[in-house]
């Protein structure tokens, strides 16, 4: 825990903000990006309808958290131990999804559909949290709901999945072609930002420029732009 409150400060020692990810512009903004972030807990398919998900993924949070709390109050032993730890995990999932928040309120109103993977693990400790702690009532009638929900939503989150993987081998592919017809590196990044570095084509110009310069796989052969 030292290290990793050291390795914070480091982190920001010299820190300058990145020119291109604007400020969020409110409080209001952060909390509705924060609750879209929640809401890709339950996969791609919950981007498009958050405002249906979110409150969903925070109630439970919400309802897990009383549980964990009451855990450690009640109890003694490892077992508070163990719910004391998954408290703190759940404290650091809310966080997360704060700072998410903070950070891209600002960048408009599109969640990326990555961004699952950072989201999906508060829903897997709602799970264990319910499983171990819950009321028998209630802890069959929400993993079961989970259950049902979870299973309505794998088609969808299965074709997000297939769009994402089609929409990169696309993109990478058209780059390599033109990378290989020669086309100049300044059109080059302008072409194909989108879907290499979407928020610093000149960024992404000097980065092949250094790739170029370093011989590095396909870029070695780079056509650089006439002087």
């Amino acid at each position: 825990v030292a290290t990793g409150l050291l390795l914070i400060g480091i982190y920001f020692i010299g820190y300058e903000r990145p020119w291109w990810n604007p400020p969020s512009p409110s409080i209001g903004a952060t909390i509705k990006t924060s609750a879209k972030f929640l809401a890709l807990s339950f996969g791609p398919a919950a981007a498009g309808s958050w405002w249906l998900s979110a409150p969903g993924v925070a109630g439970v949070l919400l309802l897990s958290a009383i549980m964990l709390v009451a855990k450690v109050l009640r109890t003694d032993g490892s077992e508070r131990y163990r719910a004391l730890g998954l408290f703190l995990f759940l404290s650091s999932m809310a966080l997360l999804a704060l700072g998410v928040g903070w950070g891209r309120a600002g960048m408009g109103p599109r969640m990326p559909i990555r961004y699952v993977m950072l989201a999906v693990p508060a829903l897997c400790a709602v799970y264990f949290v319910l499983d171990l702690y819950g009321p028998l009532p209630l802890r069959n009638t929400m993993l079961i709901n989970l259950l049902v929900v979870m299973c309505i939503l794998m088609p969808l989150n299965i074709q997000g999945g297939f769009y994402l993987r089609d929409w990169y081998r696309e993109g990478m592919a058209a780059f390599e072609r033109d990378l290989n017809a020669k086309i100049p590196r300044s059109v080059l990044a302008e072409r194909h930002h989108a879907v290499l570095l979407h928020w610093d084509q000149d960024g992404l110009a000097s980065r092949m420029q250094m790739l170029h310069q370093a011989g590095i796989g396909i870029f070695r052969e780079m056509q650089e732009d006439s002087e």
